[in-house]
């Protein structure tokens, strides 16, 4: 990859006690790997401070510049061993198309919320947002879609925007990565997939977020209760999520 897809700027969105998201703080993305001059260009206005990348060091196939932007570097791995031991690709690929969708609703249903890598993962991001006074933070994942849809919802969530904002914020990524996904597409081939497989694990629904929401209400009340008892996010923190996020 050499240019910058799926990439959008969280600033702009209004919370429910009429306050703001503000610009150019909080960013998502593809990867930063291996960009163009013009896209690094296009970044460098943004005054990044810090890139969060929720990959895991398989993943991650080359070394980040982690100059390149001017900014601080953290791998925060969401994923962690849970996808290997659910059996990784061959087990995927072992799996007839309604089982495949049944493993991205129980990624976001039970891997996102209740695995204690992703647990960990969600509240590290959380608290480094904590960190940044000034300045923008950039996160991604490889699609800048699953890991990095939830980790801004919750944040989304957090500050008070209200659900269909959040729904509609996530769901932008299906035109975000539309240049992006016949390449990966044929990655996955590559690697033994069919097609109507790969377009599965490359796609987005709704469904997959509201599934996460609906499983976090279930058993634990509300988005906030959850932030606070399992990742640990003070009420210190939210406020201050807020105080450095808002106008």
């Amino acid at each position: 990859m050499n240019k910058l897809v799926n990439f959008r700027d969280l600033g702009g969105y209004k919370t429910t006690d009429g306050k703001r998201v503000r610009a150019k703080r909080l960013l998502r993305s593809v990867p930063v790997d291996g960009l163009n001059d013009t896209d690094i260009d296009f970044l460098k206005e943004y005054n990044i401070k810090l890139v969060i990348d929720f990959r895991s060091s398989d993943e991650i196939k080359i070394a980040h510049d982690v100059s390149v932007l001017g900014n601080h570097y953290e791998n925060v791995d969401i994923v962690g061993d849970s996808f290997k031991n659910y059996g990784g690709h061959e087990k995927l690929i072992s799996l007839d198309l309604e089982d495949v969708e049944h493993f991205m609703l129980e990624v976001y249903r039970n891997s996102f919320i209740n695995y204690p890598t992703s647990k960990q993962g969600f509240s590290k991001f959380l608290k480094l947002c904590t960190s940044v006074e000034n300045g923008a933070i950039l996160f991604h994942c490889t699609f800048g879609k699953d890991r990095t849809g939830f980790a801004a919802a919750l944040l989304l969530k957090i500050l008070g925007v209200s659900d269909e904002d959040i729904f509609n914020d996530y769901l932008k990524s299906i035109e975000g990565l539309a240049s992006y996904i016949p390449k990966k597409v044929e990655e996955y081939l590559l690697g033994g997939y069919c097609k109507e497989k790969a377009l599965i694990l490359c796609g987005l629904k709704r469904e997959y977020l509201e599934s996460a929401f609906e499983s976090i209400t279930q058993k634990y009340g509300t988005v906030e209760k959850y932030v606070t008892d399992e990742l640990e996010i003070t009420q210190a923190d939210i406020t201050k999520l807020k105080e450095l996020y808002l106008e």
